[in-house]
């Protein structure tokens, strides 16, 4: 139930090694918070994670609900809402994950009530006043998809300019939005991750991609590659012929 990733922010939580961003802060810090948890109580292993995985599974499902909730509100098809009722409450993959303790759970679950309070301000009828709560949603919901994955700093920074066009009619309420998560991210880059002396984590699986599409002509075509070709794997991949 609990991923190598997970231990890897354990790690730096129990000062075994340097934080680093290899690892999502925002996610390293709850791991940070179980562990505090942990040693406070004086739990075992197993009481921890299966507290851990509770309050997961209990988020998790949290998010979904306001999904199937709001597309009540909105009077979607009831095929379709049935549907995602199904979806939701059947696919095992879901069920698996929501009690996994890894940095995808959480970030999934902000991405899903950020998309909903989008579509809330969107699909109000222009004459219609959008509720505070929806604002303040998106503003929250945006923060944490920015500090829960490495790459969720870019889905925010990426979508909430591209907002201002189907929501320009609330461009106020917008940019106020767009400020608050703004001012959170540069105060995760900045201050925070200074503060708790995070380092660049290593870049192995930045490449990941592009290795192996090296290993895969090395593995293949091997009996066409040239002796350059040969020497240039051999120069990459240095502990395998």
């Amino acid at each position: 139930l609990i991923f190598f990733d997970s231990y890897r922010s354990l790690s730096y939580a129990r000062g075994i090694g340097p934080w680093e961003a290899y690892e999502p802060v925002g996610h390293s810090l709850i791991i940070a918070g179980w562990n505090g948890l942990w040693e406070f109580f004086g739990w075992s292993d197993q009481t921890a994670l299966a507290f851990a995985a509770t309050v997961q599974l209990l988020s998790s499902t949290a998010a979904f609900v306001f999904l199937l909730v709001r597309l009540a509100a909105w009077r979607v098809n009831p095929i379709v809402w049935g549907a995602a009722l199904a979806w939701v409450s059947l696919h095992p993959v879901l069920a698996l994950s929501s009690i996994t303790i890894v940095k995808d759970i959480p970030f999934m679950s902000a991405f899903i009530v950020f998309a909903v309070a989008i579509a809330e301000a969107a699909l109000r009828r222009r004459d219609e006043r959008v509720p505070a709560w929806v604002w303040c949603t998106m503003a929250v919901a945006g923060i944490a998809v920015a500090v829960l994955r490495s790459n969720g700093i870019y889905v925010a920074l990426l979508s909430l300019p591209l907002l201002f066009l189907p929501l320009r009619r609330h461009w106020k309420p917008m940019l106020g939005v767009a400020s608050c998560c703004a001012i959170a991210i540069v105060a995760y880059l900045g201050p925070l991750q200074t503060a708790l002396g995070v380092v660049p984590g290593p870049k192995t699986e930045m490449w990941s991609i592009p290795l192996q599409q090296i290993a895969r002509i090395a593995l293949e075509h091997h009996d066409e590659m040239s002796g350059e070709d040969r020497e240039y794997v051999d120069s990459i991949f240095t502990s395998w012929d």
